[in-house]
């Protein structure tokens, strides 16, 4: 797959806002905010957690939440703060917005959502459709 860049934002709680250039990296889990721009934003770890970092070295990286824009889609999301290096977007906030890699034309494509479950087990479950069923008894 091709390697490409993204642009978009990132919001740290206070609501500071930063222009991002993201190289997009389905391999990365979260989305990687470098040490600097999380000063920036912000940022404050709530949690540490064990990664693989590529090359095949283990580490712990502080883990914090931020706000990510792209195309106009705004999802709040987990990030791992990393010494150095240029910000990633990682595979759960592309699966966040229902977003997709095109790795022809190198660019994000919408994608539609999938549910696990039939919509009628959605319905069946209800509140009202239990009283139904159970008056039927």
């Amino acid at each position: 797959m091709g390697v490409f860049r993204i642009k978009g934002s990132l919001t740290g709680p206070t609501g500071h806002k930063e222009e991002v250039e993201f190289l997009v990296d389905t391999g990365a889990t979260l989305v990687v905010v470098p040490q600097p721009l999380a000063e920036r934003l912000g940022l404050t770890p709530n949690r540490s957690q064990r990664i693989v970092i590529a090359g095949g070295q283990r580490e712990t990286s502080p883990v914090a939440e931020v706000r990510l824009a792209l195309d106009g889609q705004k999802t709040t999301t987990p990030c791992f703060i990393s010494p150095a290096g240029p910000p990633l977007l990682g595979a759960v906030a592309l699966e966040s917005l229902v977003l997709a890699v095109d790795p022809v034309a190198n660019r994000l494509i919408p994608v539609e959502g999938f549910v696990g479950y039939p919509a009628s087990a959605l319905s069946d479950s209800s509140p009202s459709s239990r009283l139904s069923r159970n008056a039927r008894l």
